[in-house]
């Protein structure tokens, strides 16, 4: 806080006079003058009274207030170097203090605030929502953010509050024609090309309101953000967050493509995938002109792109890879969203080993080095989003599983996010059979390689002939490695629930391996 912007602040509750002989510092903590003080902070404002200050000849470059004191003339040492607060009337030292510290502690309040809301690891992991959320609890203030078309694009509106003048906003999904004239004659707010916090009234008498504009590309108009007061007066930190918001709202446009040059088939998608729509009947609606013709269903594919960020992306990249995309999947809508290419699929099965989509699929990201993500097939589109955290999965575990390269399917790593989920190596290492800890303990023994034949005869469901030609191995040498087992182990390799139960802990040992 600036020594000017604190005596604003001061004066609006006492009566003062102010001296500013020194530079206007950014002052961060309020402190006590003591008899026996031999330096002095630029960052700090001291307080004293008339004692405090004999024991000191002469004082310079010190912010200060001083209690007991009216004028520079009655100061028993030099204030004439200082920035110096002196209060007209008879006031009680530790009200003053406290009220002065008061600033203090909300400013870095606000300050705190602001870091956090600017905080690059929130900005990268967290959707608009959720920092909506957290600048609504920091401001106890409703907030509304519409876009260009002034439709309503999201809110914060805590539940039994009402904001006067919104309910028809919020009724109609769009700012009224009322509001938007309203807003339209706020002196300056045409030619703002900044994110400058203006301030109305929605009628006389009625509870004030803050607008600033979301800027994007430096000059261009993406929309407004609202706030309403209406739990809590309006306070510095409303007009200081506010703008912030409205700055990570653009970066959030940009960065999702939300809004922006998108058609309704593609900007329906965007608000399914980030589930950003706050009224699931409308979107109900809406998706009757999504133009879908599908009678076999829906995919979802997330295109990641290793490594990729706005310095050194490579777009012509991105754009080939769409292209590709979308000719060998014709029923197809595909947008750019946080930093991966999203595609939904109608018809055709990626699932489907008859078709040879799969393997052109395969082919394109083995050749682009690129992890493609593919979620399970679905019928309902409002649901699309739950789909999109499939494709987003299989991906971060391929990439666990150290096969970040190439086509997931969710599907076939289904398993695995449930040992994703279940944690420590400790937890997981208890359902893995004791059969095969026997085995590998053998092996080492004895030099032999039973538990990884064991491995292979599971994975590919017990067929003797292609477990032999995978190792190969002759039919007879693998018929007497499996014998071999059962009688070292005791177990029925025709029993379903044997065969469960190993297969099991080999999933269990592949994971843990590979994510160590």
């Amino acid at each position: 806080m600036k020594f000017t912007e604190l005596t604003s602040i001061i004066q609006e509750e006492y009566r003062i006079s102010v001296f500013q002989n020194y530079y206007d510092n950014n002052l961060r903590d309020i402190r006590l003058i003591t008899e026996d003080q031999a330096s002095f902070d630029k960052n700090i404002l001291y307080v004293a009274n008339k004692k405090m200050l004999t024991a000191h000849g002469s004082l310079e470059y010190v912010n200060i207030v001083i209690i007991g004191i009216t004028s520079l003339t009655n100061s028993p040492v030099s204030l004439y170097k200082c920035n110096t607060i002196f209060f007209k009337d008879k006031v009680d030292f530790s009200v003053v203090f406290n009220f002065i510290n008061q600033l203090f502690i909300k400013d870095s309040e606000i300050l705190f605030n602001t870091n956090m809301l600017l905080n690059a690891d929130i900005m990268h992991y967290h959707d608009s929502k959720y920092i909506l959320n957290m600048c609504g609890e920091m401001l106890k203030n409703p907030i509304f953010i519409v876009d260009k078309n002034f439709k309503l694009m999201d809110y914060y509106l805590p539940k039994n509050i009402k904001c006067p003048g919104w309910e028809l906003v919020l009724e109609k999904k769009a700012l009224t024609y009322e509001l938007i004239t309203l807003v339209s004659k706020i002196p300056g707010i045409l030619t703002e090309t900044s994110s400058k916090p203006f301030i109305f009234n929605m009628a006389e008498g009625t509870t004030h309101n803050i607008v600033c504009k979301i800027i994007i590309n430096k000059n261009e108009e993406a929309g407004f953000v609202f706030c309403c007061e209406s739990m809590t007066y309006f306070e510095k930190q409303h007009y200081t967050l506010l703008p912030v918001l409205s700055n990570i709202v653009s970066d959030l446009i940009v960065r999702n493509s939300v809004s922006i040059n998108l058609n309704p088939k593609e900007q329906m998608l965007f608000e399914m995938i980030a589930n950003n729509s706050l009224f699931p009947n409308s979107l109900t609606e809406n998706l009757r002109s999504f133009s879908v013709a599908s009678d076999t269903g829906f995919q979802l594919l997330v295109v990641d792109f290793p490594n990729s960020r706005l310095v050194n992306f490579d777009l012509e990249k991105l754009n080939e890879i769409e292209d590709f995309l979308k000719q060998h999947m014709q029923n197809s809508t595909s947008i750019f969203y946080n930093w991966k290419l999203v595609i939904l699929a109608e018809g055709e099965s990626i699932y489907d080993e008859s078709n040879n989509i799969k393997q052109e699929i395969m082919d394109l990201a083995n050749r682009k080095r690129i992890s493609i993500g593919v979620s399970d097939r679905f019928d309902n589109l409002i649901e699309t989003s739950n789909y999109y955290n499939q494709a987003l999965t299989a991906i971060q575990l391929s990439g666990k599983l150290n096969m970040s390269q190439g086509v997931h399917m969710y599907n076939s790593l289904r398993f695995y996010h449930l040992l994703d989920k279940v944690g420590s190596q400790d937890r997981l290492m208890d359902f893995c059979s004791p059969v095969i800890t026997y085995l590998n303990w053998y092996d080492e023994e004895n030099s032999t390689n039973l538990c990884e034949s064991l491995a292979v005869f599971i994975e590919n469901n017990c067929n003797m002939q292609k477990t032999a030609s995978e190792l190969f191995l002759h039919r007879n040498t693998l018929t007497y490695r499996i014998k071999k087992i059962e009688e070292l182990t005791k177990i029925n390799l025709q029993d379903g629930e044997t065969i469960f139960s190993l297969n099991l802990s080999f999933k269990i040992l592949k994971y843990i391996k590979n994510r160590d």
